[in-house]
């Protein structure tokens, strides 16, 4: 079962925004070693159920042809613009395997608060294109060059993509990891920064004495606009944070405590 979970989201986003209905997704094609697959989806429509017989200890590949609308919202997955520019958040959007357990394929339908994917721990590889203007941040370790962004993302359970032509990027160290912090130009950039960078740091220091060791090499912190109530959102190696009180206008003492409060809660996911 292959698990195109944009289909859950656009579903929840059309019901509840009406100006996502012009994003949609579709699958053209599903294929193993160069043949034409067939597949059924049940009522959940994010459910392919690929017509492929496996004896054990065999294995396959498979290509999924999908193409997926970015919807215009202020989200984890969405577009929006900001300060002139544009940001995409590219998150529960990418089609996945699901994971088998027990003798069948695990799943929960999609919501759009908590835990809703099932996928086991992967070792992912993408070649990610955008506009040269562009800065992207993903999970894992990225190289980027002439439009291509290369993510090499080990032992991890999914990937987060966000991309801006308006980002600028500054980074920090703690415990041994590089922490990427991509911003936006704004007049409390500065601010925003330098106590994102802070907070990161000692949010390291302290999760790793009490918990244990962070299990990647870096991670990237971005700033946008994620929606009333959602002070951010986390992904293996990557932590999206809604700055609203440093790209809007707010009590200055507000939105430091948010800021603290929300970076170093994402930061304790990993």
């Amino acid at each position: 079962m292959v698990r195109n979970i944009a289909s859950g989201v656009l579903k929840h986003d059309h019901k509840h925004f009406e100006a996502t209905r012009n994003a949609t997704t579709s699958v053209k094609s599903i294929s193993s070693d160069g043949q034409k697959l067939s597949y059924t989806t049940g009522k959940d429509k994010s459910n392919l159920f690929v017509n492929k017989s496996l004896n054990t200890g065999e294995s396959t590949d498979l290509t999924v042809n999908v193409v997926t609308g970015v919807p215009k919202r202020q989200d984890r997955f969405g577009y929006q613009n900001i300060n002139g520019g544009k940001v995409y958040n590219l998150s529960f959007c990418f089609p996945y395997l699901s994971d088998y357990r027990n003798g069948k394929w695990n799943y929960h339908p999609y919501y759009d608060a908590g835990e809703n994917r099932n996928s086991a721990v992967s070792n992912f590889h993408v070649s990610f294109f955008a506009p040269k203007s562009y800065k992207v941040a993903a999970s894992g370790q990225n190289t980027t060059k002439n439009g291509k962004t290369t993510i090499v993302a080990n032992n991890m359970r999914e990937v987060g993509i966000t991309a801006s032509n308006k980002f600028k990027v500054d980074h920090a160290y703690a415990n041994g990891v590089r922490i990427n912090d991509y911003y936006l130009a704004s007049k409390n950039s500065k601010q925003y920064n330098k106590l994102a960078l802070m907070t990161a740091q000692d949010s390291f220091h302290i999760f790793t004495k009490k918990i244990g060791k962070y299990p990647y090499k870096e991670i990237d912190i971005i700033e946008g606009l994620l929606g009333k109530d959602t002070g951010g959102m986390e992904y293996p190696g990557l932590i999206m944070i809604d700055a609203s009180g440093f790209l809007q206008k707010k009590h200055p003492l507000d939105r430091y405590n948010e800021l603290t409060e929300d970076v170093s809660h994402e930061v304790g996911h990993q």
